[in-house]
This record gives structure tokens, C-alpha cells and sequence, in this order.
């Protein structure tokens, strides 16, 4: 039910010989440009380039994922390798994305977040699927010039999660004082 408790598949060798945190594939990540980074690995997400995007991630067991659905969460780099593996081997690909909010980015030393709404366009056998998510991934140096996903967060709100509907009283303004 909840992600890496109930992973339903034993991943007790390597999924393939693409490694997961390589450099030779790795999507090269510019701490004076992150959010170019953020682009540029949905961009290998589209162009199905399986090397790059699972290379893209932080190898150790610390890494830590939470999916769009239908499972919770992914932990560690080597099960994320698996699953990027599953899903490019689906009948789901993603066409197009833009951004509608963001993305925006935080980078301070050894560890960088890049965040936003994301506007998807997903092709799943013959029916298209427009989705909007919230999106963040947390990127950490784990080697000297290094850097790698170690969280990623993809998700939509709950409708209502509290049967209260919005508790914000009010839309604010640059002008509100509150």
C-alpha cells in the first residue's frame, strides 16, 4: 500500500547495465541554471532516453521518489532505475510539457530544489491525457561536480481533502496587507 514497505518486486541485482548516478549519460546539471536542468530532463523523459534520465539520479539508498500513482513512493536509486524501466517499457509517453508556474530554484552548496506547476500532455495507446501537476525534484551533489536526483515529488491535489472546501477566505493581491 505505501511505497517501499510493499515494493512488489525483489531488485536484488543490478536492473541493467545502465547504472543509476553514472557519468557518462548522466543530464549535466549548472548550478547557476537549474531550471534548465528541470527542462532538459523531461526532455529526455520525451525522447525516451532511458541512460540519461535513470543516470540523472543520486545511485544511494537515501534516494527517495514520489509518483504521480498508482504507488506512493520509490526508495533508493536502484528501484528508481527499475521503475523508469517500467514505465518506458509502458504503453504511456509523454508527449509534451510546459511549465504554467515556475519552475523555480534554490540551489545552496551541495543541495538544489527546482519546483513548479507542469503541464503535461501524455499519450497513453490511442488516447491523449492533458495533466497539470505539482512538481518538485531535490537534486544533491554526491560526487565532487556530480549532481543527482535524490527526491522527486510529482503530484495533484486532493479536491477536497477536509470536506471544507478552500479555508484561503480570499484570493490576495500584491496590494493585500494580510
Amino acid at each position: 500500500m505505501f511505497g517501499d514497505r510493499d515494493y512488489p518486486y525483489e531488485v536484488a541485482t543490478p536492473v541493467s547495465n545502465v547504472a543509476v548516478g553514472g557519468t557518462a549519460m548522466a543530464l549535466p546539471f549548472d548550478p547557476s541554471n537549474p531550471t534548465k536542468w528541470a527542462d532538459d530532463f523531461i526532455g529526455t523523459i520525451i525522447g525516451e532516453r532511458i541512460a540519461e534520465v535513470i543516470s540523472s539520479y543520486d545511485p544511494s539508498d537515501e534516494t527517495y521518489v514520489f509518483l504521480e500513482g498508482p504507488r506512493w513512493s520509490t526508495k533508493t536509486g536502484e528501484r528508481v532505475a527499475f521503475g523508469w524501466k517500467a514505465f518506458l517499457n509502458s504503453p504511456i509517453r509523454m508527449v509534451s510539457h510546459r511549465w504554467s508556474e515556475g519552475p523555480f530554484a534554490v540551489v545552496e552548496g551541495k543541495m538544489a530544489w527546482i519546483a513548479g506547476i507542469v503541464d503535461l500532455t501524455v499519450r497513453v495507446g490511442d488516447r491523449t491525457v492533458e495533466l497539470t501537476l505539482r512538481g518538485t525534484y531535490v537534486l544533491r551533489e554526491h560526487r565532487p561536480g556530480e549532481w543527482g536526483v535524490v527526491h522527486e515529488h510529482f503530484s495533484k491535489p486532493l479536491e477536497d481533502p477536509y470536506g471544507l472546501g478552500d479555508w484561503l477566505p480570499f484570493a490576495p493581491t500584491a496590494d493585500s496587507k494580510e
